[in-house]
């Protein structure tokens, strides 16, 4: 909706614009008397004027805007063909250089305002945003656990499900719920040496980046990726116990969620 609100406004402007254009030249060449010049200036100010509004309506889709200017253009196009008056072509000339420099004028960050385009990939009959009731084999946390990872939100309530089978290993999984939706999932494998450790991280690495794409950050042993639903951090850690490798699936909603 505000797509087309602004693509309106757009056509206002664009005609406010062409009309200017129409009264300057047509001045210039002797078509209109000398007095055109101050309606000149009060148009084009009205165009400037719409053409504002519309691109604080759509931020971030400015090249939409551009329409409106091709279209008066081929408009001044045809009419010019269709009578004597050939300056229009100059008026049509002038659109469409208005509608380029309006196309040219989205910043690269706005076109890449859209955001992560994958989402999250599931794990097991884990996904986020799912009624954590869909999960079959959960089992609560116990006090000393809850005493161990504590809980952040109100209405949290966390699990140790059955162990589930990721690319080819057997991993220890956690979910957290809120208000009964699944928010993050986690997954844990530890390992007791490099040698074995190494493989099962480059191919959870290598499967995150198939799934998701190129990470969004990555330092030694952290990689993150942006998700359309949260994001899903990979982590790997020196243990007591020798090698872990940490995968982490964190929903979008945290963001609106009450803390304790």
């Amino acid at each position: 909706m505000r797509l087309f609100i602004s693509l309106a406004i757009a056509a206002g402007a664009a005609y406010a614009f062409s009309f200017a254009i129409d009264l300057l030249i047509g001045g210039l060449i002797g078509v209109y008397p000398n007095t055109v010049f101050l309606p000149v200036v009060t148009w084009s100010v009205i165009s400037g004027v719409l053409l504002l509004a519309a691109r604080a309506v759509v931020a971030g889709r400015l090249r939409w805007l551009s329409l409106p200017y091709v279209l008066f253009g081929t408009l001044a196009v045809l009419g010019a063909l269709a009578s004597t008056h050939l300056y229009s072509l100059g008026v049509a000339g002038l659109l469409y250089v208005q509608a380029l420099l309006i196309w040219k004028s989205q910043p690269a960050k706005d076109l890449d305002a859209k955001g992560p385009v994958h989402a999250s990939f599931p794990i097991g009959s884990c996904h986020l945003d799912a009624p954590v009731d869909s999960v079959a084999g959960l089992r609560e946390f116990s006090s000393n656990e809850y005493a161990i990872m504590g809980r952040q939100f109100q209405g949290e309530i966390n699990y140790n499900a059955p162990p589930v089978e990721f690319l080819g290993k057997q991993w220890s999984l956690m979910v957290g719920a809120v208000n009964g939706t699944i928010y993050k999932i986690a997954l844990f494998l530890e390992a007791q040496s490099k040698a074995e450790a190494n493989p099962v991280a480059m191919a959870t690495l290598q499967y995150c980046t198939k799934m998701l794409g190129k990470p969004a950050s990555q330092n030694t042993g952290l990689f993150v990726w942006d998700t359309s639903d949260g994001n899903t951090i990979l982590q790997t850690a020196e243990t007591p116990y020798g090698l872990a490798i940490n995968l982490f699936l964190t929903s979008r909603s945290v963001q609106d969620l009450r803390r304790l």
